[in-house]
């Protein structure tokens, strides 16, 4: 019987826990990413569903807190991310209606967002994808022209 209710506690805490937003976000990235390297398209980040997002800012390596809008600077995920002495990660902070909605830690080796640094992405726009190695992200706000 005790093996029973370990089994069942161990169950619940490890078998049964759902991705977060964050998670969920992160491997719709590094999915989409994937995917648009090998058939060398782009990621529309209106096929984001996981969240209703307004627009997105991208924070590049070393970006101070303080240089940061405040509401976004105060979010607990924007501080442990520790992209202020990091030079591994972009960051990139969804926001709908002025709320932070998704915080992704993107490794740069997956793919460098430090070109568009401090740009605002919508969802319309287009994610394209270098064929550097590791690739480097650029944005097209018309994802009917590619």
């Amino acid at each position: 019987m005790r093996k029973l209710i370990l089994f069942s506690s161990l169950l619940v805490l490890f078998g049964c826990s759902t991705p977060t937003v964050d998670e969920q976000i992160l491997q719709w990235l590094e999915n989409t990413i994937g995917e648009a390297s090998r058939n060398r398209s782009a990621v529309q980040l209106s096929k984001l569903e996981n969240i209703e997002w307004d627009n997105a800012v991208v924070f590049g390596p070393y970006t101070p807190l303080l240089s940061m809008p405040s509401n976004i600077q105060s979010d607990p995920r924007v501080i442990t991310s520790d992209i202020n002495l990091r030079d591994d990660i972009s960051l990139i902070v969804f926001l709908a209606s002025h709320k932070i909605v998704g915080v992704v830690s993107m490794r740069r080796s997956v793919l460098d967002f430090s070109s568009v640094t401090e740009k605002i992405l919508l969802p319309s726009d287009c994610v394209l994808i270098s064929s550097d190695s590791p690739p480097k992200a650029s944005i097209s706000k018309d994802c009917n022209k590619l």
